[in-house]
């Protein structure tokens, strides 16, 4: 069960912000809103919770921020060939914060075990890495990695209740992967209640809003008239988006694919075009735009979506 879940510098999120679902101490309908969290000397749960805010304000990002670690815990060992980069996606609309690793940080609980598990990761490196178990409701640190930049190495430490063969897994983890996804592929019997949790346990759904009529918003994006009063729209609902603007342009063999893109007039012997929508927004330090690419479907249309930034 998720107990609490943090993130930092991800999307919309630039402070970090937590989703907590550990109950209060206020007593009204406490049988009916929490439970006992079975684990020793921890309080009780929430049954749910809401998340609430202005538009924009950033609900969406927080659920998607749990999707991206469960995607990296499930993917980065398997998936991410040496030197590739991973997906990064940090707060944009600050100069600090583009190149500063995002944080990520899920308390859970599985077999009335409390396992607290984070990682930072920028596009070139996961920089640090940290699993702490509480079997007993005492803190035991089973394994912890840290970037070092001076050294241009990792300095590694692990608990000793960490059965197995870890310094295998250390030399085994790339940069670009996590070093619980290696050791879950090296046969980690230990750490395998914590993948299977992210993978099978875990259900987060923060998929993208439908668009009923991506072509409409094209059509609109090249008139001028039209593109205003998409933008007044815009501005009403209180999105942060000051612009929008549309590109075409043909799709290569070979070309890197960049951002978010939907493929227009695929026809058997020509080459396709590529739609590409970016939004812009206010930097909070300079008032300078900054885009960044949206994503539309439509039933005749291909998203592609590249794990990787161009």
């Amino acid at each position: 069960m998720l107990i609490e879940f943090r993130a930092t510098n991800f999307r919309s999120i630039r402070e970090t912000q937590t989703l907590s679902l550990v109950a209060g101490s206020a007593k009204e309908l406490i049988e009916e809103n929490s439970f006992d969290s079975g684990l020793l000397g921890f309080p009780r749960l929430l049954r749910s919770a809401v998340i609430y805010g202005a538009n924009a304000a950033g609900k969406t990002n927080l659920l998607r921020a749990l999707q991206y670690v469960q995607s990296m815990v499930r993917t980065s060992a398997a998936v991410s060939a040496s030197g590739a980069h991973i997906a990064h996606t940090p707060f944009r609309l600050s100069e600090a914060n583009k190149n500063q690793p995002s944080e990520f940080e899920v308390v859970f609980a599985d077999n009335n075990i409390r396992y607290e598990y984070g990682f930072t990761a920028t596009a070139e490196r996961f920089h640090s890495e940290w699993l702490i178990a509480y079997p007993h409701g005492r803190p035991q640190r089973w394994f912890e990695r840290e970037y070092v930049a001076d050294k241009q190495s990792y300095e590694w430490s692990f608990g000793s209740k960490l059965k197995g063969s870890p310094r295998v897994w250390r030399d085994a983890t790339r940069d670009n992967a996590l070093f619980l996804s290696t050791a879950i592929q090296l046969n980690s019997e230990q750490l395998q209640p914590v993948f299977a949790w992210f993978q099978k346990k875990l259900v987060v759904v923060a998929s993208w809003a439908a668009q009923l009529n991506a072509g409409l918003t094209y059509k609109m994006l090249e008139d001028a008239n039209s593109k205003e009063s998409l933008l007044r729209f815009m501005r009403a609902a209180d999105l942060g988006i000051s612009d929008l603007t549309l590109q075409r342009e043909p799709l290569l063999p070979g070309k890197p694919l960049a951002g978010h893109i939907v493929l227009d007039n695929v026809v058997a012997g020509q080459i396709p075009t590529v739609l590409r929508v970016s939004s812009f927004h206010k930097s909070n330090d300079t008032g300078d735009s900054v885009s960044r690419c949206r994503m539309s479907r439509t039933a005749r249309r291909s998203c592609l979506m590249p794990l990787a930034p161009g």
